[in-house]
């Protein structure tokens, strides 16, 4: 069920991947769009019902990173566009995320029965540890369990 849960999710997202390097403008978006068409301070004011100072403040916390999306919305309303938001992948798709948890995680479990088996003098084949990483990353996307994303990049370090 879940796996196909991320099949939806990547295809809802499919849209959005060409933007994954894309950034806000410095200055943000309702600056840069409301400048970019010649529209004042004033002019979005009372499109939006509030004064000059109070867009120039929601604007200032926009390029902040301090704005709700209820304001972001509010304004790209005033500005007859629309909010679109989404949270996507940094590399890739939904899938190839799953996948790099996965093969993380059969790396570490593969490197700890082999320094396990080494120090028994049982020592296994670098092809045959391969094909078990392969292996465990298939298993590892099937089952997804509870403690799949316990580990993160940073807590392998």
């Amino acid at each position: 069920m879940r796996r196909l849960q991320v099949e939806l999710l990547d295809q809802k997202l499919e849209a959005f991947l060409p933007l994954q390097e894309e950034s806000m403008p410095t200055t943000g978006w309702i600056r840069f769009v409301r400048k970019s068409i010649g529209m004042s301070l004033r002019q979005l004011g009372e499109r939006m019902g509030i004064t000059a100072q109070s867009v120039s403040d929601i604007e200032n916390r926009e390029a902040e990173s301090k704005v709700t999306l209820a304001t972001l919305r509010d304004a790209a309303e005033a500005l007859d566009m629309r909010l679109v938001y989404a949270i996507v992948p940094k590399h890739g798709t939904m899938k190839d995320m799953v996948r790099r948890q996965a093969r993380k995680l059969a790396e570490d479990a593969v490197a700890r029965t082999s320094i396990s088996m080494s120090l028994e003098e049982q020592s296994v084949p670098r092809e045959e540890l391969l094909r078990e990483v392969d292996y465990l990353v298939e298993e590892l996307m099937r089952k997804n369990t509870r403690t799949f994303w316990n580990q993160r990049d940073e807590d392998r370090a």
